[in-house]
């Protein structure tokens, strides 16, 4: 009984009203009324809320669209090896539950939104080679369960910020081929892979 479930009812809502913009062209996605929702791709369900969107590899070459933020229970986002294309919505920042949030190997564009910094169970974040531009958030910072920061092969430019030394949990860092300029602070030594340190080629702060 939909009445029974208006949350469920919302988050499928949501998915049919964005499945246009994120297929794109591709027309991948099975989404619809013809198919049962538990057997729609890439859809994880957990206490009859969605909970994970897992579409890396579907060829869609889209945008993303920004009604995704409205799937309030979602924990697991990978939109990773696909075309999509255009801004990351501002809009992911309201999902509050988000511990995975992966939108590496596409082509994106425009800056990273610091509304990405308001999710608190942000686990890992992955935005590498894509052509990503303007400056690391220093509000990424606030991310204290980050473990994982993914930021290698865009057109990032300006220095590394130092807050990003707040993440205490933060166990690897890839911020290579950029366009980073400063030096590397001191507090993120232990946190960069060694590989990626030789090919930021920027001196650590003193």
């Amino acid at each position: 009984n939909p009445a029974n479930k208006p949350g469920f009812v919302s988050d499928c809502a949501t998915l049919l009203a964005a499945k246009d913009t994120l297929e794109g062209t591709s027309d991948n996605l099975n989404w619809s009324a013809d198919v049962g929702i538990s057997d729609w791709d890439g859809i994880a369900i957990d206490n009859n809320r969605v909970s994970e969107l897992s579409l890396e590899e579907y060829r869609l070459n889209g945008a993303i669209p920004p009604e995704l933020g409205d799937l309030a229970n979602l924990e697991w986002l990978d939109l990773s090896d696909n075309q999509l294309t255009g801004e990351i919505p501002s809009a992911l920042g309201n999902l509050a539950n988000l511990e995975w949030l992966d939108l590496s190997v596409n082509q994106l564009t425009g800056e990273i939104p610091s509304a990405l910094s308001n999710l608190p169970n942000l686990e890992a974040l992955g935005l590498f080679s894509n052509q990503l531009t303007g400056v690391i958030p220093p509000a990424l910072g606030n991310l204290a369960n980050l473990s994982a920061l993914g930021l290698s092969y865009n057109q990032l430019t300006g220095k590394i910020p130092p807050e990003l030394g707040n993440l205490t949990n933060l166990e690897l860092l890839l911020i290579s081929g950029n366009r980073l300029t400063g030096c590397i602070p001191a507090s993120l030594r232990a946190h960069l892979d060694d590989d990626d340190i030789r090919q930021i080629r920027l001196p650590f702060c003193r």
